[in-house]
């Protein structure tokens, strides 16, 4: 199973509305000593994220934190909470490269971007917790956002007529 090929060419710009629902609040606690890491593979037969190691707590999950939904579908570039009870990534399950986020020990997945064509990529948490950054395209040129997970809240960071890819606290 090769790895998907994902179109990092600009586009147009994307700006239709897509229909989604509320955004369902997202608590995170207190940073924690990271003693699991968390990895795309396709050892299922399609690219999913999986833990390695225990979870905090004594807490019992399913090592594979994405749930993938099936043939074709991609679930990639992970990034954990810093409480390591969320991880955000970017699948392709809904028809287009979009940023989700979802518990680690229960299957409490929620979708962050809704776009028609353009992609977004690369999703990390603040130290914080606060809230990810990642990337789109969706202005015609790849620009970095930032999501509130509290309040679903979006701001675009930069502005610039460059590209701007793969932000790290």
């Amino acid at each position: 199973n090769s790895f998907p090929l994902i179109d990092m060419s600009p586009c147009a710009p994307d700006s239709s509305v897509v229909a989604h629902p509320n955004w369902k609040a997202i608590k995170v606690g207190a940073r924690v000593c990271q003693d699991w890491l968390v990895y795309h593979t396709d050892m299922t037969g399609d690219w999913e994220i999986f833990r390695l190691g225990d979870l905090p707590d004594g807490l019992q999950a399913d090592p594979n934190l994405s749930r993938g939904v099936g043939r074709r579908i991609y679930d990639l570039m992970p990034s954990r909470s810093p409480d390591e009870k969320w991880i955000t990534f970017t699948s392709n399950r809904d028809g287009n490269w979009e940023i989700y986020i979802s518990a680690v020990d229960e299957p409490d997945l929620q979708r962050v971007t809704y776009n028609t064509n353009a992609v977004d990529l690369d999703p990390v948490w603040s130290p914080t917790g606060e809230e990810i950054i990642y990337e789109s395209n969706r202005s015609g040129t790849w620009q970095l956002y930032a999501f509130s997970v509290a309040t679903g809240n979006e701001i675009q960071l930069t502005h610039s007529t460059g590209n701007n890819v793969n932000a790290f606290w």
